[in-house]
């Protein structure tokens, strides 16, 4: 039986947790309010982890897992946060992702999520939250709620763009080359011959056309 208890840490701030028994072995697990708290009592209840739990629940209980490695030291509170951001301001709220059940999990369905991601958040952002997800399908698949990755497969699709300084450099084209661009662009009038263009005089010398002045 699974029962939930108050702890205040070090910092001052306020934890749950959830301890119960498996295997004659007690597991502790934190939450950071204690309606999170009793919503896992209630999940492991009489359950094990199944892939009918949808990945809003695996990601929980993935987070659940990565606060008793800070609390045994194994990691640090700093990467706890950080997941923690990921998955309550960006994975959770996104609830045509979340709400889907671990086995109709598919590889469409992540990328789906990513290409509504990247739309919202940086590109960098995206890809960092990416590795979260995939961090999850490794915790699920290694606890029974799901049988592979699903995600292994998409990506976070950018418009790349190059880097300052690493811009094409333009070309001025020769003054033969120039006068048959202008000679093409000039305009018809109603007979359909062209009209004699104002650019001619830059060709009636050999002078260099960027320096002839208005």
């Amino acid at each position: 039986m699974a029962h939930i208890r108050k702890r205040e840490l070090p910092s001052g701030k306020i934890r749950w947790q959830v301890i119960r028994k498996t295997s004659g072995q007690r597991v502790t697990e934190m939450y950071g309010s204690h309606l999170e708290a009793k919503e896992r009592c209630i999940e492991l209840v009489g359950q094990r982890p199944s892939s009918l739990h949808s990945f809003g629940v695996l990601a929980k209980a993935y987070l659940a897992h990565e606060e008793t490695l800070v609390e045994t030291g194994q990691h640090e509170r700093s990467y706890l946060e950080m997941l923690e951001g990921h998955v309550r301001n960006h994975i959770l709220p996104d609830n045509e992702f979340s709400k889907l059940r671990c086995c109709s999990l598919g590889t469409p369905d992540v990328q789906q999520f990513l290409n509504r991601l990247i739309t919202r958040v940086s590109a960098k952002l995206a890809m960092k939250i990416r590795i979260t997800i995939s961090q999850i399908f490794v915790f699920g698949a290694q606890n029974g709620y799901i049988s592979g990755h699903p995600g292994r497969e998409a990506r976070v699709t950018v418009k790349n763009r190059p880097k300052a300084g690493e811009e094409s450099h333009f070309v001025l084209p020769g003054k033969n080359a120039l006068h048959v661009l202008l000679e093409g662009a000039k305009p018809f009038d109603k007979t359909g011959c062209q009209i004699a263009s104002n650019c001619d005089p830059l060709f009636a010398s050999n002078s260099d056309p960027l320096q002839v002045s208005a």
